[in-house]
């Protein structure tokens, strides 16, 4: 039961057999990490919620390799951010102290005093993404080594950081994408505000 969420999936399933993955989801083998007893009583359940599916650029190409690596009777559970109205207005949520904290960890390990930037969170229209930056508030040197190279990145004051982007999908473009893929849509809904769609699908 391999799992891409955060560790409150413990408390709501304290009974389940599961497997926690953290890997690059786009070409890692997942049958690897599935179990292996196959049986009508048994099937892998592979879930990848919290919206995480707008983080992949080439969604079909991410599907493609999850439906490769499922077999009969396996089940792949995903929540997704529709594309709306609301899902390109509302921002707040994601810029608020509680998240500029999560967002700041790696700017903070490479020295970058992150709680004195200034975070924004726009709508980008071209891409069709949320899209997440951070101003710097001094200008900054950043030494790299690994395996006995080494690089030194300069970031100057003002400049404007991509902290994350985040693509909204249309109802339509997610049963193509889906179709593309070889899945077949077996349960969805949408939460109240029509900003989320929870989706099960199988091969």
């Amino acid at each position: 039961f391999p799992v891409t969420i955060e560790a409150n999936m413990l408390k709501w399933f304290p009974k389940l057999r599961y497997k926690r993955l953290v890997g690059d989801l786009m070409n890692l083998d997942l049958s690897e990490y599935l179990l292996e007893e196959q049986s009508q009583d048994v099937a892998n359940v592979l879930i990848h919620i919290g919206n995480t599916y707008g983080n992949h650029e080439d969604r079909i190409k991410f599907l493609k390799n999850i439906s490769k690596s499922l077999g009969k009777g396996d089940l792949f559970l995903f929540t997704v951010s529709i594309d709306n109205y609301h899902s390109r207005a509302e921002t707040q949520h994601m810029n608020n102290e509680d998240t500029n904290y999560h967002d700041s960890l790696i700017p903070n390990m490479l020295g970058i005093e992150a709680e004195n930037c200034q975070f924004r969170v726009e709508f980008d229209p071209v891409r069709n993404s949320r899209v997440k930056y951070m101003r710097l508030n001094n200008d900054y040197k950043i030494d790299f080594k690994f395996k006995g190279r080494s690089k030194t990145i300069y970031l100057y004051k003002n400049d404007d950081i991509l902290m994350w982007r985040h693509y909204l999908a249309s109802p339509e473009s997610i049963d193509f994408e889906l179709k593309q893929a070889g899945f077949k849509e077996v349960y969805s809904c949408n939460d109240k505000s029509d900003g989320s769609r929870v989706l099960v699908c199988e091969v």
